[in-house]
């Protein structure tokens, strides 16, 4: 008798649990990592979460029983955070080219293509699919050029952009053979350009004033920092696929656990330090980049503060910017504020970098 009324609470127990984890992810979205970390296991588990409630919602309507509420409003209050997570916008809309419209690129280049030289029959895919947006603003992370001319080059660049005549290039590393960091490229003039001052030793933000007709728009490049996972952590996590253990899960678990409680604080700081830059500004708002971090992390929710989500309004799915190994994440993003309308989104499907390009369509208002 007492072992049946056990087994008979565990499904209850597990939705309560469950019904718990929403909540710790929304936490984990404004709580920074910096003073907590546990919270953020939730967030990136948040999709898992919300399905294992959805599940729940199912399970007890189909028993009728009232624990379905439970799962039920843990769904409703956190409406807002799934449709982050997983936009709906039925059908695409075409963009009609203005006066009045910005097309932004954004791009984590994987050192632009690992600075394989651009060549007629054998192109760079990075840049091939860079020139071929015709954007007028291009945003690259993990901007790398090479002094060798057996790849790519300083001059090289400045050849195939020469439809770009205005650009800020902030090195982070620059070595006696090669340079590499964050690259804004723009067709209209660019009349300032700043670093964010933050703790980081590879990764940076920057900002560029661009005046477009009679407007100025500060363009915000950034790319946090990274959680440091290398190509044998990631072949690592692949191999459990086809070949799953529970030490190997263990081992896994544990190394992506140390590097993510690194890396999440770091990033939570710079997070803050691009609200305080975004928050000083006086001119129109564009935020581009790789945050390293999902929709609804601090991160996230940190620079996105009051600014509109391209994809969130646009999109449709999950919108997977990361592509690398069985891990299939949105780190991508761009924000813009109220001076502007998103009209397109697209991913592109350029395999040259380990993200995939994100292309956006603006109309300044």
């Amino acid at each position: 008798m007492l072992r049946k009324t056990i087994q008979s609470y565990i499904p209850l127990t597990l939705n309560i649990l469950c019904v718990l984890a929403i909540f710790l992810s929304l936490l984990g979205s404004v709580l920074s990592p910096a003073i907590f970390t546990f919270t953020i296991y939730f967030t990136l588990a948040f999709p898992l979460i919300v399905v294992l409630n959805i599940f729940f919602v199912i399970f007890w309507a189909f028993f009728r029983k009232w624990y379905f509420l439970l799962s039920l409003i843990g769904l409703l209050v956190s409406v807002h955070q799934i449709l982050t997570i997983f936009p709906i916008h039925i059908g695409r809309n075409n963009p009609v080219i203005t006066s009045k419209s910005l097309v932004l690129v954004s791009y984590n280049s994987m050192m632009n293509g690992n600075v394989k030289k651009h060549l007629p029959g054998n192109p760079n895919g990075v840049i091939k699919y860079l020139l071929s947006t015709k954007a007028d603003i291009i945003c690259i992370q993990e901007y790398y050029v090479r002094k060798d001319k057996k790849y790519l080059t300083p001059d090289d660049i400045t050849r195939f952009f020469k439809d770009y005549p205005y650009k800020y290039i902030k090195f982070d590393c620059d070595h006696y053979d090669s340079i590499t960091g964050l690259a804004t490229f723009s067709k209209y003039p660019i009349i300032k350009n700043e670093r964010i001052k933050y703790k980081s030793v590879f990764n940076a933000s920057i900002y560029s004033d661009i005046v477009i007709n009679t407007d100025t728009v500060r363009v915000f490049n950034n790319h946090l920092e990274s959680n440091r996972f290398m190509g044998n952590d990631l072949h690592i996590a692949s191999e459990l696929e086809s070949d799953f253990n529970t030490e190997k899960l263990i081992h896994t678990s544990s190394d992506f656990s140390h590097k993510l409680g690194i890396a999440y604080p770091i990033r939570a700081n710079q997070a803050d330090s691009v609200l305080k830059a975004i928050k000083s500004t006086r001119y129109r708002i564009i935020v581009c980049g790789d945050f390293n971090d999902v929709p609804i992390s601090y991160s996230y929710t940190t620079i996105k503060n009051k600014l509109n989500d391209a994809y969130v309004n646009c999109g449709i799915g999950f919108g997977w910017t990361y592509n690398s190994s069985i891990y299939k994440l949105r780190l991508d993003h761009i924000f813009y504020d109220d001076h502007f309308e998103v009209q397109n989104f697209e991913i592109g499907t350029e395999k040259s970098s380990d993200h995939f390009p994100v292309k956006c369509t603006l109309i300044i208002k």
